[in-house]
């Protein structure tokens, strides 16, 4: 009887080692995969972030006030005029707290 309740111990003991084991194995297994990502991840965001810098400079090109008076010269915007003090609306924003 004492071997039989000796030997249902280590069984359960077998048991519950076994399971912890495995769930140590698969949350590694689960930590090398994310790891393996991060390469994949951080290449992307540099690309992301060599794209934003070259469309940037495209904005600033863009926006470049001697661009623009160029631009205002050209016969397309002759039309365009700056508009006199009693045309502009100011808005006021309100300050919420």
């Amino acid at each position: 009887m004492r071997q039989v309740i000796l030997s249902l111990k280590f069984l359960i003991w077998v048991t519950i080692s076994c399971f912890f084991a495995y769930r140590l194995i698969d949350q590694n297994n689960h930590v090398t995969a994310i790891r393996k990502e991060i390469p994949k991840k951080l290449s992307y965001l540099n690309k992301l972030k060599e794209s934003n810098s070259e469309l940037q400079y495209v904005i600033e090109q863009q926006e470049n006030p001697i661009r623009l008076m160029e631009l205002s010269r050209e016969k397309q915007f002759k039309h365009l005029k700056f508009p006199k003090r009693g045309e502009v609306v100011f808005l006021n924003k309100k300050k919420t707290s």
